[in-house]
C-alpha cells in the first residue's frame, strides 16, 4: 500500500466512526478509484462515492492516479471537518 492509500484508509476509518450516531447507509462508508478505458483513449481515473451524508461531486475524471488519490484524500478532509461541524452545533 502506498502512503497516500494508507492516508485514504485511516481517513475512511475515521470517517465510518465519525458518522455512527447518524442516520446513514452502508454505502457512506464505501469509495473507489476506478480506472476506465474508453475508445483506445488513454485511461482516465474517477472518484466514486455515492453516500446520502456526503456525495462526491467534484471533477468526472483525473488524468492520472496520483490526481485522483490526492482529490479523494482532500474530499475525506472536507468530509470530516463538515461531520465535526455537525457535532459543535
Amino acid at each position: 500500500m502506498t502512503d497516500i492509500e494508507h492516508r485514504i484508509t485511516e481517513l475512511t476509518e475515521k470517517y465510518q466512526w465519525a458518522i455512527r450516531g447518524e442516520h446513514h447507509k452502508d454505502r457512506d462508508c464505501h469509495w473507489a478509484i476506478v480506472k476506465e478505458w474508453s475508445y483506445g483513449d488513454a485511461p482516465t481515473y474517477h472518484v466514486d462515492h455515492e453516500g446520502y451524508l456526503h456525495e462526491w461531486d467534484g471533477p468526472k475524471s483525473f488524468p492520472d492516479s496520483t490526481a485522483a488519490h490526492a482529490a479523494l484524500l482532500q474530499f475525506l478532509h472536507e468530509s470530516l471537518e463538515d461531520i465535526t461541524t455537525w457535532e459543535d452545533e
